[in-house]
């Protein structure tokens, strides 16, 4: 043969490599993408998770507020305080207060704002100012539940009342 005809013809390359990913970098960006889309669920969860426990938070809040609104207003406008309760489960104040009545005529109205443990819940109770029971005749208005505990202090100036001297 001759040299010339062999250094002119192209030469061809018999190691050539197939264009592509081999099936061993298939799986590793598999297990890499994996492993991505794990820290992401992750935090996405997390995320979820915290914004349920802040709203839920902000509900109890409002509540609280609310309730605490509530009583404020009931016991700026009393009258009288015919009774104080703080035994057992039941932590109460009987007390009298003026309001309009269907006509808008001011009328003496008898109240009790207590606190149950065993329903966890404060209640506002209405009754006719003739009655001589503490207890109420209906349930009453629901001014917050899932209370734990409650209590009611009394001050008059700096001391605390004291029971039978200061009209209680």
């Amino acid at each position: 043969m001759d040299a010339n005809l062999v250094s002119k013809c192209p030469k061809v390359d018999t190691h050539r490599r197939e264009q592509g990913f081999t099936f061993i970098e298939m799986i590793v960006a598999l297990a890499l993408l994996s492993v991505i889309a794990a820290i992401f669920g992750m935090g996405l969860v997390a995320a979820m998770q915290s914004y349920a426990f802040s709203r839920t938070n902000v509900d109890i809040a409002q509540k609280g507020q609310m309730a605490m609104a509530r009583m404020v207003r009931e016991l700026m406008e009393l009258t009288a305080i015919e009774r104080l309760s703080a035994e057992g489960e039941d932590t109460s104040i009987l007390y009298r207060r003026i309001q309009p009545d269907t006509d808008g005529h001011p009328v003496l109205v008898r109240l009790r704002l207590h606190f149950n443990s065993a329903e966890n819940q404060i209640r506002l109770d209405g009754q006719p100012p003739d009655s001589q029971s503490s207890e109420s005749a209906s349930d009453g208005d629901l001014l917050v539940d899932g209370v734990d505990a409650f209590s009611l202090n009394y001050y008059k100036d700096q001391n605390n009342w004291e029971f039978g001297i200061d009209g209680l």
